[in-house]
This record gives structure tokens, C-alpha cells and sequence, in this order.
């Protein structure tokens, strides 16, 4: 909803390489409720349109990233009921983007899905959570940003003892009216941000 159209981007991007600059990063999110393939190709679409206008000043030394984070879910926003896509569909998607947007020369930078996955169960999770994240610290864990769990696709969420994406799929769970941190908003004004 940041209301900016693809000729906006085009028309920064001629301003930026016109004054001299040659590298140009876009950010993206992946997985919003009404996203559909087609989204997703205009993703890689758009980098390329970016590509070739970088080119026409600076040729092969113009440099474009295409940065991707997947949609997580958060507390008190229009998409907290909307749920997350499963970690094996993120990865999808980011295939799809790499392996096509690598061919053009465009720089790709992806959140991993695990990582995702792992925002999500400890954004929307209750109570419960919170043993588990105990837990996990007790085994060394600490939600650092290391890669150390790279081989098991699943291991961060394991390691809480929840099962992956298991509290970030139930659509209309969430009742802000019950949150014991707070009431940052109402249930009426998430509705009807989320139409």
C-alpha cells in the first residue's frame, strides 16, 4: 500500500543512474493474502525493466539487487488474520525469482523461509510461545540471525517445539480484545483496514 506505481520507479530510476549512480536496490515482499503468480513474475519483470534502464547509462557496469522478504504476519495489523504461506511455497517463489532474475544479472537478495516461518510462529504465537523460546535458549539457541541451521529445513521451529507455520495458518484467530499486552487497536478499526 506504499501507492507507488512502476513508472514511479522507472522515473527514479532514470534520475538516479542520469546523476551518476550505477547500483540501484529494490525491495519486494512475497506471500501478501491476494498475491498470485503473476505478481510474483512482476517482480522479476520490473527488475529487468530496471536492469535495462541502468544499462542505457552505465552499460554493464549498472548494477540492480532485487531484495525479497516473504509476508509475515503481525499482531495488530489489517493482515494478522490473513495467515502465512507455507515455508515450501516461500521457497518456491524465491526459486522462481533467483534462478530467473540471476539470468538477467540482476543481484538477488532472499530472506530464507525458515527464518520466516520463525518471525511468524514467535510474532502470533500466545502464551505458550514462551516456554518453548525457553527452551530453546536452554539448547543454545538465540534467535541471532546465524545460519548455523542451514541443512534441516524446519530446525528453527523444532527447536521451539512447534510444529512449522502451525500458528501463523488459522485466519481469524487472533482477538486483540484478549491481548494481555495491550489494546493498540480494535478489532472494528483491523477489519476495516484490512478491506
Amino acid at each position: 500500500n506504499k501507492n507507488v506505481t512502476e513508472d514511479d520507479i522507472a522515473t527514479t530510476a532514470h534520475q538516479v543512474f542520469e546523476r551518476g549512480w550505477k547500483r540501484m536496490k529494490l525491495y519486494f515482499m512475497i506471500g501478501l493474502p491476494t498475491e498470485e503468480d503473476e505478481d510474483v513474475r512482476g517482480i522479476m519483470q520490473l527488475g529487468r525493466r530496471m536492469k535495462d534502464i541502468g544499462g542505457s547509462y552505465h552499460g554493464r557496469a549498472a548494477g540492480i539487487t532485487v531484495s525479497v522478504s516473504s509476508h509475515v504476519p503481525k499482531p495488530h495489523t489489517p493482515f494478522q488474520w490473513a495467515g502465512q504461506i507455507p515455508r515450501d511455497e516461500i521457497q518456491r517463489r524465491n526459486q522462481y525469482l533467483a534462478k530467473r532474475l540471476r539470468r538477467l544479472k540482476v543481484k538477488v537478495s532472499l530472506r530464507q523461509p525458515e527464518i520466516s516461518v520463525l518471525e511468524g510462529v514467535l510474532g502470533l504465537g500466545d502464551a505458550k510461545v514462551a516456554d518453548a523460546v525457553q527452551r530453546c535458549w536452554e539448547l543454545g539457541g538465540r534467535f541471532d540471525g546465524q545460519r548455523q541451521q542451514r541443512g534441516n529445513k524446519n530446525a528453527q521451529s523444532l527447536h521451539l517445539g512447534l510444529p512449522p507455520c502451525g500458528c501463523c495458518r488459522n485466519s481469524g484467530r487472533l482477538d486483540p480484545s484478549t491481548d494481555p499486552i495491550g489494546r493498540p487497536a480494535t478489532r472494528r478499526s483491523l477489519e476495516s483496514a484490512d478491506r
